[in-house]
């Protein structure tokens, strides 16, 4: 994944994402420890988990989708990690790899 994939920073989420070879969209969170402990990284994917629902798939999809969660996500609250996944998501994504497909 991390050699095709497209990387989106955010200063609370990276976001690796490919074009999906199946007919749906796939998604991995990542929430390592330098976040925090157990019950904060626990925290922080119910976070990503609900965003993505709120948030819903990209258009132009199916895309493979990893979001890596930065430290700063623990303390920064949920609606700023939704807000942080909609930008991503909606706006970011598709528009960077569409200009990275058309560019030879």
């Amino acid at each position: 994944m991390q050699a095709v994939a497209r990387r989106v920073h955010g200063p609370l989420l990276l976001a690796l994402v490919a074009r999906g070879s199946t007919p749906f969209t796939r998604v991995g969170i990542t929430v390592s420890r330098k976040v925090g402990g157990a019950v904060v990284r626990n925290r922080v994917k119910r976070w990503l988990r609900e965003a993505l629902r709120a948030v819903g798939s990209p258009a132009g999809g199916p895309w493979d989708l990893v979001l890596v969660a930065r430290a700063d996500a623990a303390t920064a609250g949920y609606a700023a990690v939704e807000a942080q996944v909609r930008e991503l998501l909606l706006r970011e994504v598709p528009s960077r790899l569409t200009k990275r497909v058309a560019t030879p």
